[in-house]
């Protein structure tokens, strides 16, 4: 929402906003002269003549319902984001379940390398751009196509990515079916040409038997794939791989992100940076300076001999991958502070969590965040804590968190802050101290 608001702005508009609390990215706006009100009342729409919302919001919320009853024009920001997009020649959605806010990020630092200056909005905050968003020229335009409520649809890429399909959103993909068909319509958007496909997910493969366009696949099991990686190392979790591009060794490859689901981020974002013409010495370069999103593996600092991480992983796949990358840092104990996001996924993907947050050594387990969201699903953070075993306590505060693990982890291990929602204000608490 904040880069459709600067994007807006740009185009000469006068543009406001509500939110619930203020944050970095409030305190961007406000300095970019956007009134920002920390309220949801139906007097803060008076001055607008069209009403641009998220389809996090319900349709009580105060400000929308105002604006149905007098008429005023509303507009999903999924919908009006794919209006402002007609406007680049290039347009580049990156989509999947996992990972989105990282290969766009990879991305989009292989572009800025090749200075190609793009154009790019992010779900996430990239410290290279200061934010989730850059105004940069008409050629190049990389965004992240999230498929929730089928926001998607709404879009209009030139070329897709699609990383992994499974289930998630349960409060609106009824199963995984229904998360197939969507990708399929997504897949197949009039105009598209070319499409990056994760040929590791069988999921992903079987959705693409639809699209009779350019596919171009990654693998890090198949060397026939398009794209492959061989000869992988890791320096203290961070890999190094040789890239193949149809079969020829292009050059050797270092990341400075964390993990073994990167170097397959990588392989995906090499895929649009070769079919988009950028040469090998860039797509380097690009993949080595990007460190990592906000809030993605994350290293916060130190605390007594402990290394301290925010992580924004909410589903058991993400949750795992970000486990496995910790495990591969160093030789201590790995603990995670987890606040499960929305009682619907908690409930629908229960065994899964359960079974991803076992690979921890210690869990401490905060309660659900609840987002647009009731318990109407009798799920608790308590009840997955005894589920989990032995290994797993449910604390009921921030504080009582934070206090906890710096008691109990010692020299040498690492801590993880996970979740989606407001699980950061951990930190609030914890004195930490940066090398």
């Amino acid at each position: 929402m904040s880069c459709i608001a600067l994007m807006t702005q740009k185009l000469g508009f006068l543009v406001g906003g509500s939110d619930r609390t203020a944050t970095n990215t409030t305190k961007m706006l406000e300095e970019h002269n956007i009134t920002v009100n920390y309220n949801h009342f139906p007097e803060n729409i008076i001055s607008y003549d069209a009403i641009v919302y998220t389809v996090a919001i319900s349709e009580d919320n105060p400000e929308y319902a105002e604006a149905k009853r007098k008429g005023i024009p509303c507009f999903s920001r999924a919908d009006f984001l794919g209006y402002l997009m007609t406007n680049y020649n290039n347009r580049i959605g990156i989509s999947g379940m996992h990972g989105k806010s990282t290969v766009s990020s990879m991305i989009s630092e292989i572009f800025l390398q090749a200075g190609k200056d793009p154009t790019i909005v992010l779900g996430a905050e990239l410290p290279s751009i200061n934010g989730c968003y850059k105004d940069g020229g008409k050629d190049w335009f990389v965004f992240e196509a999230c498929e929730y409520k089928d926001s998607f649809l709404s879009f209009y890429p030139t070329m897709e990515v699609i990383l992994n399909i499974e289930l998630d959103h349960t409060d609106y993909f009824k199963d995984l079916d229904a998360v197939k068909t969507s990708f399929k319509k997504y897949l197949n958007i009039s105009g598209n040409k070319t499409v990056v496909l994760n040929a590791d997910d069988k999921n992903v493969t079987e959705v693409a038997e639809t699209f009779a366009g350019e596919k171009i696949r990654f693998s890090l099991k198949d060397a026939h794939a398009d794209f492959y990686a061989d000869s992988i190392a890791y320096d203290n979790g961070h890999p190094s791989f040789d890239l193949y591009f149809k079969g020829i060794n292009q050059g050797r490859i270092k990341l400075s992100a964390l993990g073994e689901h990167n170097i397959a981020n990588a392989l995906a974002a090499s895929a649009v940076a070769y079919e988009c013409g950028i040469d090998f010495e860039s797509l380097k370069r690009g993949l080595l300076a990007f460190k990592g999103a906000k809030r993605r593996m994350e290293k916060k600092g130190v605390l007594n001999g402990v290394c301290y991480y925010e992580d924004y992983a909410h589903h058991p796949t993400e949750i795992e991958a970000t486990l496995s990358c910790a495990k591969a840092i160093g030789s201590g104990n790995v603990w995670c502070i987890f606040q499960s996001h929305t009682y619907s996924r908690t409930y629908e993907l229960y065994d899964g969590f359960i079974n991803s947050l076992r690979k921890a050594d210690g869990v401490i387990l905060l309660d659900i965040y609840a987002a647009r969201e009731i318990n109407s699903f009798g799920v608790s953070a308590s009840a997955l804590a005894d589920d989990i075993g032995e290994k797993a306590i449910y604390l009921e505060n921030f504080r009582s968190a934070a206090e906890y693990v710096s008691k109990n982890a010692k020299h040498g291990d690492l801590v993880i802050v996970m979740g989606a929602g407001d699980v950061y204000h951990v930190f609030d608490y914890l004195t930490l101290e940066q090398e």
